[in-house]
This record gives structure tokens, sequence and C-alpha cells, in this order.
């Protein structure tokens, strides 16, 4: 705390209000910037099936791929992974397949059957990260598969055009 002290000796606060910054430099805000992400989405986490869009997507393109429509172009198993490798295995996963311009991707998270205590943990976060993480801003929609596809322990994943 001494050293500290010393340090600030001679020091006076700026009484100015404004930036310091030229105009120029300062950031903007914007109405996008300030609206929570997750009001973006319109969600459906009803029992085991969950589902979610940005919501101005068509209804036509959600039961598209609700129905398992679309070509799976990739999948990623993330059964035996710890909810933070999941999170950056995901994250990795889209970012990567979004830059290759692809358009439907398949997830498996599992049920959760053998986790402790029977609970889904890398099912909840995934729902997440679906529309909170780093990867969001690459999803257009997303649906729980048909069983031959994993069922309620996968995930289609529509991924935004560029």
């Amino acid at each position: 705390m001494q050293l500290f002290k010393k340090a600030m000796e001679g020091v006076v606060p700026i009484k100015q209000k404004q930036s310091l910054l030229p105009p120029i430099l300062q950031p903007k805000v914007t109405i996008e910037a300030q609206e929570p992400t997750g009001s973006l989405y319109q969600i459906d986490n009803s029992g085991e099936f969950f589902e979610g869009a940005q919501t101005n997507t068509d209804a036509r393109l959600r039961s598209s791929l609700r129905r398992g429509d679309y070509a799976i172009q990739s999948r990623l198993d993330l059964h035996g992974k710890t909810v933070r490798q999941s999170q950056q295995a995901f994250e990795n996963f889209i970012l990567i397949h979004a830059q290759k311009g692809a358009r439907c991707v398949l997830v498996v998270h599992g049920r959760g059957l053998h986790s402790p205590g029977s609970k889904p943990l890398i099912k909840e976060a995934l729902i997440e990260w679906l529309q909170h993480g780093r990867a969001a801003r690459h999803i257009l929609a997303f649906s729980s598969a048909r069983p031959q596809d994993g069922g309620t322990g996968a995930v289609y994943i529509l991924l935004k055009t560029r």
C-alpha cells in the first residue's frame, strides 16, 4: 500500500467531463449493440426437444430444418468431453464451417444419461452457446435432430449464408 501511495504522490484528478478522445475516435453505440443477444432468438425448449431461430427467420425454413430436410455437411460428437472442452470444440467447429460456407451441420451432445445426476450438462450449455456464445453470430436456426440423426441427443444447426 505504501508503494502505491508513493507512486500516486502529486497526481491530480482530471476535472474535465468531456472525453479526451477526439470526436472521430469516440466509440459509437448502436441500437443493435444495446440489445441483449437473446432477444434475437425465438426459443422452444419443451422437454427434451429444443429449437430456436433468429426472430425474422422464415417459418418454412424452420420447418425444413426440424424435418431434417437439409443435407448434413459435417458432424461433431461431444460425447466424453467436459463442458469446457465441449464449448471449445463447438465454437471452433462452427467458426471453421461458417468460414467454409457450410449450410447445415449436426452436433451430437448426448442426453446426459451417464452424467452425474443424469443431468444433460452439455445440452443445457449448448443451448446457451447457440444463442450467446462466440459462434452465435453465424447461426440462423437450430433444432433437435430426428431419431435417425441422434434425436434429442443431437441438434441440427443451420448456418447463415455469407
